[in-house]
């Protein structure tokens, strides 16, 4: 248990517990969610052990955009509008004084990729990942964790450092921008997903059990001022324009290392008031979710596609348990050595239905409910199908 904050050492308060089962290699893990009132600073206090995160991230990642077996093209295409946004607001802050970039969690190459006139370099744990940018794109990739490359390549600097969804998985995110600066000429280009602003959508979508860190302004702000970045500039991006709206908006920011110390800012709004509104909405979205799930009928053959951070939480905060589950469908290919109350998760199997094995499915993913629905569409008359989101 993190009982401190990692940029002032002050003890920390929990604010929040929520439950979740996840599938039985994890089973049931109730996270704890805490805030110190004096850095503003959120975080989860019992995360993951930096060993299992990392096996994650090098031998199962979900982060293969691009590779020829990547299910979710909603997604795919959102992906490579964020790169382009992200280098449009870099840009346009900081155009032409840049000419080294090291992007830590790279991906598969595409963001590095628009970057065709800079150095550039990525840091990435998942080997097939790297295989695809090299394949793909032609960008060079350091296979590995962060941790690992700082300690074989501690004398190359970089002019960018680009942070993209990566800082809100890192258990330490004080001592990852501390050796990140080390190796830093100029600038840090961070996107998070903030509570600042928020979209009041999938349950508790901000939490999960990769995010070790939970951003506002004020939680960044004083990390990085405590280690010399000064903020050139923010933007809050909302998702109302793709396919994947995840019930939160994310945070663009661009930093610029000096060597002045910088005075702590005052937000209007502390993290802790926005994270315990974000709390009571979601908790206020709970009865009809039940109510839904109420619907299906406890002796249907019900089968569940989506076997993620969403269904984790609906498994232990709703009555779900107690239906007749009979199968359990992912299209993550990584998650099909594992089980889920002993039953095996599997790709969607439209024989299941024919063959009457299910009488109806539950989508159970905020994020791939409108891909899995029209791959359901044409199954509607002989499945009975339920959906938890309008959207």
């Amino acid at each position: 248990m993190i009982e401190n904050c990692c940029i002032c050492g002050k003890k920390v308060e929990t604010i929040f517990k929520l439950p979740c089962i996840y599938p039985d290699n994890i089973g049931h893990y109730t996270q704890h969610i805490g805030i110190c009132e004096s850095c503003g600073l959120a975080f989860t206090q019992n995360p993951f052990t930096a060993q299992q995160l990392e096996d994650r991230y090098k031998n199962n990642s979900k982060y293969e955009y691009d590779s020829d077996d990547y299910y979710n093209i909603d997604i795919d295409e959102a992906y490579a509008k964020r790169c382009i946004r992200q280098k449009n607001f870099i840009d346009s802050n900081i155009d032409g004084d840049y000419s080294t970039i090291l992007e830590i969690g790279a991906a598969s190459g595409y963001n590095l990729s628009l970057y065709k006139d800079k150095e550039v370099l990525g840091v990435e744990p998942s080997k097939k990942n790297c295989i695809l940018a090299n394949k793909n794109y032609n960008v060079n990739m350091y296979n590995g964790m962060f941790s690992e490359y700082i300690n074989e390549n501690n004398c190359q600097k970089y002019d960018l450092i680009f942070l993209s969804h990566t800082l809100e998985h890192i258990v330490n995110p004080y001592e990852f921008i501390k050796q990140c600066r080390s190796i830093c000429n100029k600038y840090i280009f961070i996107e998070v997903p903030t509570i600042d602003c928020q979209l009041v959508d999938e349950l508790f979508a901000i939490f999960s059990d990769e995010h070790v860190n939970y951003f506002s302004l004020e939680g960044l702000t004083n990390m990085m001022n405590s280690l010399n970045f000064q903020l050139i500039s923010s933007n809050i991006i909302h998702h109302s324009n793709v396919q994947i709206q995840l019930g939160y908006s994310v945070m663009s920011t661009l930093w610029k290392k000096t060597d002045e110390n910088i005075n702590k800012s005052i937000f209007i709004q502390s993290s802790k008031n926005l994270f315990q509104y974000y709390i009571n909405s979601n908790n206020n979205k709970l009865p009809k979710i039940q109510s839904l799930i109420n619907n299906i009928d406890d002796n249907e053959k019900l089968a569940i596609w989506g076997v993620g951070n969403h269904l984790a939480k609906l498994l232990a905060n709703t009555d779900l348990c107690k239906k007749n589950i009979v199968k359990f469908y992912d299209s993550d290919v990584h998650k099909h050595s594992s089980t889920v109350f002993n039953k095996p998760i599997a790709s969607f199997d439209e024989s299941d239905i024919f063959e009457k094995r299910i009488d109806s499915i539950l989508v159970a993913t905020y994020s791939a409910q409108k891909t899995i629905c029209k791959i359901l569409d044409k199954h509607k008359n002989n499945c009975k199908i339920y959906c938890l989101y309008d959207l």
